[in-house]
């Protein structure tokens, strides 16, 4: 799934790029997109999935008037979590960054994980994963 990003003035760092704590930010929105479009009016009810790991690796820098958007992928589902795969991409289709993030499911009464329940991974097994083919996604 793509989604276009603003780069917005505060985002913009002393060097005159995109600071790299705002790349979290943008995966994020893209990760919410991706959860509302493949799990929608999924009422969480105290059972949610949440972030427990995140790796950035920074390919090059994004400036003030770059256009770009954040791509976003599934790589696995797991018992208790799901990983996904997502870049940054500029309009002509360089990368600039490339993210990796575990979310896992929490029980927030119990206060632990919780097996995948079978509707989630019903929904999230329509969703559009990692392409096999793409080894610049998985470094």
């Amino acid at each position: 799934m793509k989604r276009e990003l603003q780069i917005r003035f505060g985002d913009i760092d002393r060097l005159g790029h995109v600071n790299n704590a705002v790349y979290a930010q943008f995966f994020d929105i893209g990760r919410v997109e991706f959860l509302q479009r493949y799990m929608p009016g999924l009422r969480f009810d105290g059972r949610t999935l949440v972030l427990v790991h995140l790796e950035t690796d920074f390919i090059r820098p994004v400036f003030e008037h770059d256009k770009i958007a954040v791509e976003t992928f599934l790589e696995k589902i797991g018992g208790k979590s799901v990983t996904m795969i997502q870049v940054i991409r500029d309009e002509a289709g360089v990368l600039r960054a490339r993210c990796r993030s575990v979310l896992s499911t929490l029980d927030m009464a119990q206060g632990g994980s919780f097996p995948m329940p079978a509707d989630w991974r019903a929904m999230l097994e329509r969703a559009e994963f990692m392409p096999e083919d793409n080894n610049e996604l998985s470094k």
